[in-house]
């Protein structure tokens, strides 16, 4: 069973920030959807690569050079650049799970700032944070897609803050089928799904009619909303040798949870367990709750892909389950709509690296 893990909720406090400053940067121009510097690289990434340098720099034991910074843009760097390094946000995954760990925030001085050092420090920490969680997931292809940040104030035995860590990894093995049926061509929202296709609610257990191994209902609504992304992506042509993109700001911009009084996401509940793990969903309603989630998530002729600028990034369907007392058990499904800054990479293919490897 896949981990949903209530501090989303605590990201989505975040909403439409797309990098919030303790003080006023020189806003970039904005041409054709994206941002222009003179080298035509965003000034996201160059500042993720001045990081980098003086990372690198104090790894083989040089001091840190750098202005202290307040607590938000200490968060911002570490989540744009684990996110830079290691996230490989541009692949389509399946078995997604979230997991959150938890590093401490370095103190601040009198006037509320963080030593640029001591944000070197707590960024390595991080990392090997993320880097033990992950190595502990037993996952087939395993692949860290993003990381989301947050502090949390207070919150260490000390009265300290903590720097939360929400992980989204996935599964890049196997097909990423959706469905037995071409796609309808109208209207815009219409479900892939055919006569033949039936999938497992969320188990990863029991045999329906059309499921292909290592699949769910969750799973196939994911891939099938991120095939619809794909094709639907607006022209871009990229700058001069740029390599697959990288997001800043991740963020829950909406959230649907599977209830008794929804439609839509799934929902059952008064199960059996044995139930629980053989409920299979028939390809209408896999067709509808695909239908209600595009409607919800999408609009017909938005871009699925803006570059340079916050906006809509991936919807992902995620599967849990709870015991109603006195009812037997209850399945459901959670939807989240997830916004981001895409920008192109400029690092010569370096990045990213799985987040298991050393760099």
């Amino acid at each position: 069973m896949k981990k949903v893990l209530l501090s989303v909720a605590i990201i989505a406090a975040t909403l439409g920030v797309m990098m919030s400053s303790c003080k006023k940067e020189e806003s970039a121009q904005m041409k054709d959807g994206v941002v222009q510097t003179e080298q035509n690289m965003s000034p996201e990434e160059q500042k993720v690569l001045d990081f980098l340098a003086d990372y690198d720099a104090m790894k083989q034991g040089m001091k840190a050079e750098g202005e202290p910074v307040c607590p938000e843009d200490a968060r911002w760097y570490m989540e744009t650049v684990m996110n830079y390094c290691h996230g490989f946000s541009h692949e389509l995954l399946s078995n997604m799970r979230m997991d959150t760990v938890r590093v401490a925030m370095p103190k601040t001085d009198e006037e509320g700032q963080i030593a640029y050092s001591d944000l070197m420090t707590t960024y390595g920490n991080a990392v090997a944070a993320v880097r033990e969680q992950y190595k502990s997931i037993d996952m087939e292809g395993k692949t860290l897609q993003f990381v989301m940040m947050s502090i949390e104030n207070g919150t260490t035995k000390n009265g300290g803050d903590d720097l939360v860590i929400l992980m989204n990894t996935g599964s890049n093995s196997g097909d990423n089928a959706v469905g037995t049926s071409t796609p309808p061509s109208s209207p815009w929202y219409a479900g892939p799904f055919g006569e033949w296709d039936e999938w497992i609610w969320g188990m990863d257990k029991g045999k329906c009619m059309g499921t292909n191994v290592g699949f769910d209902a969750a799973d196939i609504l994911t891939m099938a909303i991120g095939h619809y992304d794909t094709i639907h992506w607006a022209d871009n042509v990229p700058c001069y040798g740029c390599h697959p993109y990288f997001i800043v700001e991740p963020t829950v911009v909406a959230t649907y949870p599977g209830n008794a009084n929804s439609t839509w996401p799934f929902f059952a509940s008064g199960l059996t367990w044995d139930e629980v793990q053989t409920y299979c969903i028939p390809w209408e309603d896999m067709n509808m709750y695909y239908e209600e989630i595009l409607q919800a998530t999408h609009t017909e002729n938005m871009v699925t892909n803006p570059f340079g600028y916050f906006g809509y990034y991936r919807t992902l369907v995620e599967d849990w389950k709870v015991f109603i007392i006195g009812s037997g058990w209850g399945i459901g499904h959670t939807v989240y709509k997830f916004f981001a800054t895409r920008g192109w990479r400029h690092d010569n293919g370096i990045y990213p690296v799985p987040i298991d490897e050393e760099v």
